[in-house]
């Protein structure tokens, strides 16, 4: 196993930038003009923002705004790091400093990048791209990231993007959201992750095959008390892999904003990329399903579970699709697994519930909608779909509160509500019994 860990450890260096960082002190302008060409620095930013997929005018958008960070006077920031690695680069051929000496100033500097890069750009969780991030100096973790990114390889700094599985502490990622960060191989062979979003951090230099252990493509941490306070469970993605990242990123925003096909072509650019990415999988199954694609969601919805099988929104949404096919017990093993995986699902025990309902399980379907709306009691579907089963069981009362909830939390359930009304008998009036007075 150490093996194996120690092979992702080679890739680790291998997608990483090269060269060694010395301690951040200001440069005589004369010297830095002999050793940094601001052309090729430039050269190196825009090129490697084009390697993320991105538009020759972003990049050189981007490019100015780095370059105009300023240190002093008159010099870069971006430059004054990239002298201190050349400095540090010929101390280190001379002798004149170990590895060791070598591998706290790379961390230094690390350090400096990242406090620039949250001093500059502001934080705003609808925006994730250095588009973005040019333009409003605003953006997400994902924005940070690439920003870090960019200019950390720039400067020969050997960055290495990570996605995220599991933060500090145990278990899976809440329902919906996504992470990604950094890795920095040091000189003497360690490694630092780097979390750029304020109120992140920069960890103590760790060796990664001693700290990780691998499971299928990610890497779990071996240490359950997490001494070191670092991300339990990461995925290593090189430079197509953040790529793809980005394109998921977009990919999510299409499916929210219901432009499907947008989010098909988004979704498989990044398989493309990064063929790794459950994410993307399970992104491009919403777009199949949401296009009357049942058979091909479920594929991918499978592929991303076999990618990462500790995924319970792609098991959530493969149940949601078996539901759909008809297969109900299908569903039913997928909702249970997303939530043994994640007990707060309130989503999943809302989709168990309609499962149940539809197999005449009507005691277990109210059972687990109670158990969905105590963990989201503003979940209106909930209170929609409970109303049926409270119904069906012969509890008029309790079905005419729920839809009046149902209503009251969502509005454009109101047609529903009626027709339910009407159905069971329950005579529920929207336009004239104020919302919750049902006793």
């Amino acid at each position: 196993m150490k093996a194996a860990v120690t092979a992702i450890v080679a890739v680790i260096i291998a997608v990483g930038g090269q060269g060694c960082a010395p301690a951040i002190q200001q440069s005589g302008e004369a010297s830095l003009s002999r050793r940094i060409d601001l052309t090729v620095l430039s050269d190196k930013i825009e090129t490697t923002t084009r390697n993320l997929g991105y538009s020759e005018q972003i990049a050189n958008d981007f490019t100015k705004m780095v370059l105009g960070w300023q240190a002093g006077r008159e010099n870069p920031i971006i430059a004054v790091l990239a002298d201190k690695l050349a400095q540090a680069r010929q101390n280190e051929r001379a002798g004149r400093i170990s590895k060791t000496e070598l591998a706290r100033i790379e961390q230094n500097v690390a350090e400096h990048l990242v406090a620039e890069i949250r001093g500059r750009i502001q934080t705003d969780d609808r925006l994730f791209d250095l588009a973005d991030a040019t333009r409003h100096h605003k953006t997400q973790c994902l924005g940070y990231t690439q920003v870090f990114y960019v200019t950390a390889v720039s400067i020969e700094l050997a960055a290495v993007p990570i996605n995220v599985l599991e933060l500090e502490k145990r278990g899976p990622l809440p329902v919906g959201f996504s992470h990604v960060a950094c890795l920095v191989k040091l000189a003497d062979g360690k490694v630092i992750m780097a979390n750029v979003v304020p109120g992140g951090f920069i960890s103590d230099p760790f060796a990664a095959a001693d700290t990780f252990e691998q499971t299928g493509g990610y890497l779990q941490l071996k240490d359950k008390t997490n001494s070191l306070g670092i991300y339990r469970k990461i995925q290593i993605l090189d430079e197509k892999g953040l790529a793809a990242y980005a394109y998921n990123n977009k990919a999510s925003a299409h499916n929210t904003a219901r432009r499907f096909e947008q989010a098909i072509t988004d979704c498989s650019k990044a398989i493309e990329l990064s063929p790794m990415l459950a994410e993307a999988w399970n992104n491009r199954g919403v777009a199949y399903r949401n296009t009357g694609q049942i058979e091909r969601a479920v594929g991918d919805y499978t592929r991303a579970v076999e990618l990462n099988p500790n995924y319970p929104e792609a098991l959530n949404n493969r149940g949601v699709a078996y539901a759909q096919l008809g297969r109900f017990e299908q569903a039913i093993s997928d909702y249970s697994r997303a939530i043994e995986l994640n007990p707060d699902f309130a989503e999943g025990y809302n989709n168990r519930a309609n499962a149940y309902a539809k197999l005449h399980k009507f005691e277990q379907a109210v059972f687990d909608y109670n158990r969905a709306i105590d963990r989201n009691s503003t979940l209106a579907q909930a209170y929609g779909n409970r109303a049926v089963s409270l119904a069906i069981l012969g509890k008029p009362q309790g079905a005419k509160r729920d839809l009046l909830r149902a209503v009251e939390l969502n509005p454009q359930l109101r047609s529903y509500a009626m027709e339910m009304s009407k159905r069971f008998d329950i005579t529920l009036d929207l336009e004239s019994t104020p919302l919750l007075a049902a006793k």
